[in-house]
């Protein structure tokens, strides 16, 4: 427990280090640990309206496995015409506080995700979300969307970030 603890502030030091060289004054920032190992590391931080989404090396010399950027999910925007009384907005609100409000918006699935989890660790694309329905007339729950089947495709660049020189850009 003490390494996992250990490596987890190397971890965050180094994500603030990225954010730092991009000069993003980050608004909220977290790291997790990517599947299984505590070597490589998820950098999600917050900057302009978006998340930006990295993975750091912790293996010998750090180095870093830049990523992509997402849109920061918001009601206002997003799904403005959504009734505020509705169980999808209480939906909304509920999967805000389980996620500690890490919430992105993909365009491509028009699905609200945790982006703080992904197969890979420098991606945007949540294990899990919750797609509304965009009915006006629609009275029931959000739907919870699990993304978790192409892990078996996408193993072969997970271990190249964790033992390969995939990561290879130093800051």
């Amino acid at each position: 427990m003490g390494f996992g603890f250990f490596q987890s502030s190397v971890a965050l030091k180094e994500a603030k280090n990225l954010a730092k060289y991009r000069n993003h004054d980050f608004k909220k920032i977290t790291v997790k640990p990517s599947l299984g190992n505590l070597f490589l590391w998820k950098i999600v931080y917050l900057y302009e309206g978006k998340y930006y989404v990295d993975s750091v090396n912790l293996i010998g010399k750090t180095k870093f496995c830049f990523g992509e950027t997402i849109e920061k999910f918001d009601t206002n925007i997003h799904y403005k015409n959504l009734n505020k009384d509705s169980k999808q907005f209480n939906d909304i609100l509920r999967f805000s506080w389980f996620s500690q409000e890490y919430l992105a918006y993909d365009k491509d699935k028009d699905l609200i995700i945790d982006v703080r989890y992904s197969a890979i660790p420098n991606e945007a694309e949540g294990l899990w979300g919750i797609k509304i329905n965009s009915d006006p007339n629609y009275k029931d729950h959000v739907k919870w969307v699990v993304n978790r089947g192409n892990f078996f495709e996408k193993g072969p660049k997970f271990k190249a970030m964790l033992f390969g020189n995939f990561c290879n850009k130093e800051i």
